[in-house]
């Protein structure tokens, strides 16, 4: 027995076939108690979520940090008094950020929210009154009977029931006492990140240098380039093109309202469009069409110049200012992004609408590197246009050899003919 164990060729056999067995076992017992398993995985992850929200945030803010470190504190020779003054700094500008949007859209909604509210109210009714009345007559024309009514009410209780059953109150403390908490500890773990990164990145190779070969370590320190280049740059460049054209649409929909007095929602307006401009494609749409709909409560020309104010700060800005910051940081069709943003929006809810097209983007970057680095080692070219040649040469030989089959057909009949005669 003693001299089985010693053949290391026997004992890797033995190794591999332990593993294999305890994957099956473990697959077993996850599939024979799946809920147990969910359960336990989303009580782990509530658990863990100020760690996870505080990695989150670390790694947005550090490229605010680096800035501040390199081009504002950069005179302060200490390192850790620079790496504390930049990410007090950071912070400080979030807060000042965050404050200034504050400022700006709590005095417009408190001034006007029983206007908007009696607006918005009567706009509903007269859409309703419209739809019912339709709906009439669409029931006199095909001979059928419905007590159905669109009323405020069917619609609430058709919103209320996607949503929880308990309505109560009572948990209320408790569940802003937890976000509180859980706030703060993500800072916390935010600070500690951003002021030892150096020391968890050094940790984390010189654990993937323990654990991995060293082909598999180099590919990983790759994967790890690729998606921050990819993933971070989109993401982070999406919110600063967001910014921008929030600014924009403050400054022109502040200068309609000075001259007019009928913009009156602008601020709210444009923080709306700038959110929602994060998400490509589709972003323009689900912000402009809400605020346009909270326009038309003022006039119905006001509404439309400010579609038409929409659509020009979308040209430029998808012509200009977003290939300016974002580059070919994703390097996608307009399919892709659209494919990209229907999956996750449907697995992923919401947030999937923010962050499908950078994570599908890492997908699709990986791929092309796989591709590309087969193509070298069979010695063919990587770039696309170096194939429209091979295809026109196919396409050109193919349809040489059409006339040629055609012209020899004939002459064989020919000669058949000659034949018989």
């Amino acid at each position: 027995m003693f001299k089985l164990f010693q053949n290391k060729k026997h004992v890797l056999m033995a190794f591999y076939g332990f593993i294999v067995l305890a994957a099956l076992v473990l697959a077993t017992v996850v599939l024979l108690n799946v809920h147990s398993v969910l359960s336990l995985f989303e009580a782990a992850l509530s658990l863990l979520s100020p760690v996870i929200y505080g990695l989150i945030l670390a790694y947005f803010c550090n490229a605010l940090m680096k800035k501040f470190e390199r081009y504002i504190f950069g005179f302060i020779r200490s390192r850790k008094l620079r790496r504390i003054a930049s990410i007090s700094a950071t912070y400080l500008a979030i807060l000042l950020f965050i404050a200034l949007l504050l400022l700006m859209i709590i005095p417009q909604i408190v001034s006007n929210i029983d206007r908007l509210t009696a607006a918005l109210t009567d706009l509903f009714n007269q859409a309703a009154s419209l739809f019912n009345e339709k709906f009439v007559e669409l029931q006199v024309r095909f001979g059928f009977t419905s007590g159905f009514r669109l009323t405020f009410k069917t619609l609430t209780d058709f919103l209320a029931s996607f949503g929880g059953a308990d309505d109560s109150l009572a948990s209320l403390p408790l569940t802003l006492l937890e976000s509180v908490a859980t706030i703060f500890l993500s800072l916390f773990f935010s600070t500690c990140v951003l002021y030892h990164k150096e020391s968890i990145s050094l940790g984390m190779k010189k654990l993937l240098a323990l654990v991995l070969p060293h082909k598999g370590y180099r590919a990983v320190l790759k994967a790890s380039r690729l998606t921050d280049r990819t993933f971070g740059r989109f993401f982070i460049g999406q919110i600063f093109d967001a910014m921008i054209v929030g600014v924009v649409m403050f400054l022109i929909l502040g200068a309609i309202h000075l001259f007019t007095g009928e913009m009156r929602y602008y601020a709210v307006i444009s923080v709306i469009c700038a959110v929602t401009n994060v998400i490509p494609y589709f972003g323009p749409f689900i912000g402009g069409i809400p605020s346009a709909i909270i326009v038309l409560t003022d006039s119905l020309p006001m509404a439309i110049v400010f579609v038409l104010v929409v659509l020009i700060v979308q040209q430029i800005d998808g012509n200009i200012i977003c290939p300016a910051i974002i580059g070919q940081a994703v390097g996608m069709s307009s399919l892709w992004v659209i494919i990209a943003i229907t999956v996750t929006s449907e697995l992923l809810g919401p947030i999937g609408m923010f962050i499908g097209v950078p994570l599908f983007s890492l997908f699709y970057a990986a791929v092309k590197f796989l591709v590309e680095r087969r193509l070298e080692k069979k010695g063919l070219p990587t770039e696309s246009a170096a194939y429209e040649h091979v295809i026109r040469s196919s396409n050109e030989a193919m349809q040489a050899e059409e006339p040629a089959n055609n012209t020899a057909e004939p002459s064989n009949d020919a000669h058949a003919e000659e034949g018989k005669e």
